[in-house]
């Protein structure tokens, strides 16, 4: 989420931290505000491929 410090404008919530960015630039253009909070949340799984509890090997 992209939000303005100046006029606490701010973007529509994205999954892209790139959109918000943008939207911050088009702003910028838009009304000369410079300061921003950017704030992005990524998800993810993880999976352990090289620890002893996957593969029963020693640790190193």
């Amino acid at each position: 989420m992209g939000k303005c410090m100046i006029c606490w404008e701010s973007c529509v919530d994205t999954p892209s931290a790139d959109k918000a960015r943008d939207w911050c630039l088009t702003h910028v253009g838009a009304t000369g505000h410079t300061g921003f909070r950017l704030s992005a949340f990524e998800f993810f799984d993880a999976v352990l491929t090289d620890h002893p509890s996957v593969n029963g090997t020693p640790p190193t």
